[in-house]
């Protein structure tokens, strides 16, 4: 059995990927690959002008680090990766589900979170939003392998959601982040 796409399954009605279109809400399966754009995520910058998430290496990046000549720069900031609106429904089971490599940064001071709303307004302060951090902990290695983390979603089946990733750098260090969202 060859599948050479997606839209060759069969779903029960199930549209699969739903819209192209950043904003509109989107069917299960859902997934955004950050190749070569945020295609339907959107990023939202709290703090820090010059800091802010960017398509690089096939991937969604962010990094409060700058390096210029010989001399390294550290900068607070805050920013978010924003999916699109996704309905969880005529499903028993959701997850989201990142591949993220970071070096620099400990896991345990809460710089990257994954977090899930059910009354967020796509291309808005995400402020103005109630959030639920998902239970995820982001490893921090010396080589930039991808791993898998997954976030069950069940306690939002029947509703639509928004996954963000939220990246905040309170401290003055080196940091690289880079996201698949499959």
């Amino acid at each position: 059995l060859t599948l050479r796409s997606y839209y060759e399954l069969a779903f029960d009605g199930i549209d699969p990927g739903g819209s192209s279109t950043p904003g509109d809400e989107q069917n299960l399966p859902y997934t955004q690959l950050f190749s070569t754009a945020f295609g339907t995520y959107m990023t939202y910058s709290v703090m820090g002008d010059d800091q802010f998430w960017k398509i690089d290496y096939s991937s969604a990046v962010m990094t409060g680090h700058e390096k210029v000549g010989d001399q390294h720069f550290y900068y607070e900031n805050e920013d978010w990766l924003i999916s699109s609106p996704v309905r969880l429904v005529d499903v028993d089971h959701a997850k989201a589900i990142v591949s993220y490599a970071a070096q620099y940064v400990a896991p345990s001071n809460n710089d990257v979170t994954m977090q899930v709303s059910n009354d967020y307004v796509y291309g808005t302060d995400p402020s103005e939003a109630t959030w639920t951090e998902l239970p995820v902990t982001y490893p921090n290695s010396n080589q930039w392998n991808f791993q898998e983390r997954e976030a069950s979603l069940d306690a939002f089946l029947g509703q639509t959601v928004t996954v963000a990733t939220s990246r905040s750098e309170e401290r003055f260090q080196e940091c690289r982040d880079r996201y698949r969202m499959p």
